[in-house]
């Protein structure tokens, strides 16, 4: 269903699977797309009820499972008639146990070399120590006497530095008890186990340098084929014996593959000098790789650029689609205007700082978006610091992103949320009267839960006439969780008395 859901027409109709499912799941970093495989994440869900079995002891699934089948589901049990339930507890205690580690009391349930009981791994995986060890010293109380490390017994087995280490474990007063290595990650324990598979995989440099020219999705997912050489280029569909012909549909008079389609094709070169006429001047590469090396070096230097270069290769390469499939080619004047309004839109570049308060279209995607014309926008935000000194600013700004009004408090709090409430209630403090002649006003804050707080207050409680005699008042969350204020006119209904 997930690689139908990828590869299939819009139309319900098969189409080519043109990478391994396997490559797909690979984490991004890694060279895949972070696809979730339902089967490899069987087992770490199973690795969290084995878990649950072990650190719940005292559980009614724990005594009940326990009685029948024993405690330890690390051991090999050669009955042939275990139940269901002890199968998948055994396999997910096998993928748990790269993550576990002993917290030590008496030793006497630890194996010195194999288990996991000094930082985050077993003695066993440690470049060196000091002797073999004796049957008497297998388990690890041997080295422990009266509740405390037996120096001279450490002494005879490893080394100074390793003993230090050793010494500053805490020996607890309980028993034995097992506990994750990584308890402080922030991340669940089944995804944990999940990117453990992908450990032997080396990292995705490429992609790493790339992130930085901030690509959009569809751009991004493109060269990704690209590099993998998946796209449906005429070569890459005559080696499946699709296609008869392998030359560039445009009528280039050479083979059309990834080279081409990224470099050679005289398509981009005319995209090229239209930009270059713009001031956006861009080099010629030979061949594929070359070009990449260039955009990592872009991605450091000058992101925008090697943004516009990709843009370019995608618009350029669905334009020859269209051309393919019974369309028209796009003229290189209208690609390279497409392409520099995406670029610019989809990249936080400030191309002119003398107009830095009108709505600039490279500003949209990722600032200020203005209100709807004839209303105000006023932006507020709020901040507590350590010493519980709090303050409070509001700025007003039209439909064209111009400078009204703005002003600032500051308070003592200690609960940053109150204060952004103490911020939005503020705005009808410092109404003024020629406000009132606006249609409306949108009242924006990134604090979601406070937004959330006033809309229902305003759906539950106000009346129409008690809002400052605003004919219409609406609030919206912050551009960083949203950026398009279109986005949010299906939650304007909800406040069908106000608008």
């Amino acid at each position: 269903m997930c690689r139908d859901y990828i590869w299939c027409k819009g139309d319900g109709s098969k189409d080519m699977h043109f990478v391994a499912w396997n490559v797909l799941c690979w984490p991004k970093n890694k060279g895949g797309r972070g696809l979730l495989s339902i089967v490899d994440k069987c087992s770490p869900l199973r690795a969290r009820l084995a878990w649950n079995f072990i650190n719940n002891p005292e559980s009614l699934a724990h005594k009940l499972i326990a009685a029948k089948n024993g405690f330890d589901i690390w051991e090999n049990q050669g009955r042939c008639n275990l139940s269901t339930t002890w199968k998948v507890l055994k396999i997910g205690a096998r993928h748990l146990w790269p993550f576990l580690r002993w917290r030590i009391s008496s030793g006497e349930s630890i194996n010195t070399v194999n288990d996991t009981w000094l930082l985050n791994r077993n003695l066993s995986s440690w470049p060196t120590y000091a002797a073999q060890m004796d049957e008497s010293s297998i388990l690890l109380s041997g080295f422990i006497k009266n509740g405390a490390w037996d120096v001279d017994k450490l002494n005879q087995f490893f080394g100074s530095d390793l003993v230090k280490s050793i010494y500053s474990i805490k020996i607890h007063s309980d028993q034995d008890k097992m506990e994750l290595i990584y308890k402080c990650s922030g991340r669940s324990l089944s995804s944990l186990i999940s990117d453990s598979s992908f450990t032997e995989l080396s990292e995705d440099l490429v992609w790493y340098k790339m992130k930085k020219l901030r690509l959009r999705p569809r751009v991004e997912f493109f060269w990704w084929k690209l590099r993998l050489n998946v796209i449906p280029s005429n070569s890459f569909l005559q080696q499946r014996k699709l296609v008869d012909c392998s030359d560039c549909p445009r009528g280039c008079g050479c083979l059309e593959d990834v080279d081409h389609v990224s470099v050679k094709c005289n398509k981009i070169h005319s995209i090229l000098k239209f930009l270059a006429g713009w001031g956006c001047t861009l080099s010629s590469f030979s061949d594929l790789s070359d070009c990449i090396k260039f955009l990592i070096t872009l991605a450091s230097s000058n992101p925008f650029i090697g943004n516009l270069y990709c843009t370019v290769v995608f618009l350029c390469w669905k334009s020859r689609n269209n051309l393919s499939h019974g369309g028209r080619d796009d003229s290189s004047m209208v690609l390279a205007t497409n392409v520099f309004c995406m670029a610019v839109a989809s990249f936080n570049c400030n191309l002119s700082l003398e107009n830095w308060d009108a709505n600039q279209l490279q500003l949209y995607n990722v600032s200020w978006c203005p209100p709807p014309p004839r209303w105000i926008k006023a932006n507020v935000d709020a901040t507590v610091s350590i010493n519980n000194r709090a303050g409070i600013g509001v700025v007003f700004r039209d439909c064209k992103g111009r400078f009204l009004f703005a002003f600032g408090r500051s308070l003592l709090h200690w609960d940053i949320a109150q204060v952004e409430v103490l911020s939005i209630l503020a705005v009808g403090d410092t109404i003024k009267d020629w406000m009132i002649q606006a249609d409306g006003i949108i009242i924006e804050s990134d604090n979601s839960n406070v937004i959330r707080f006033f809309i229902d207050i305003i759906n539950k409680n106000l009346d129409k006439e008690g809002i400052h005699n605003f004919r219409q008042i609406c609030f919206k969350f912050s551009v960083r969780e949203c950026n398009r204020l279109a986005d949010y006119c299906a939650n304007l209904a909800l406040l069908s008395d106000f608008v």
